[in-house]
């Protein structure tokens, strides 16, 4: 086998094996990219129950002083909309 022809073969042999591993990190980090986001949302919605318990007042009666205090504590930004 010529020198040129195995140094050609190990080249892309190594290129498919950085690919490879490419990919697979990268299907590993959306993996844990999704596993962490579902885990903030689940952590927001204990803390929003939280304060909801903490504050008995019905929905309908929520002013925008009362919406910026809840969203103070939760760290957001909380804006509701009338039931029809």
């Amino acid at each position: 086998m010529n020198s040129l022809t195995r140094l050609i073969g190990y080249s892309l042999l190594l290129l498919l094996v950085f690919l490879g591993a490419t990919l697979g990190a990268q299907s590993w980090l959306r993996q844990q990219t999704q596993r962490l986001r579902a885990e903030a949302i689940e952590a927001r919605r204990m803390q929003f129950d939280a304060v909801l318990q903490i504050l008995n007042r019905p929905v309908d009666e929520w002013d925008e002083s009362y919406q910026r205090q809840l969203g103070d504590m939760i760290g957001g930004t909380w804006a509701s909309t009338p039931a029809a």
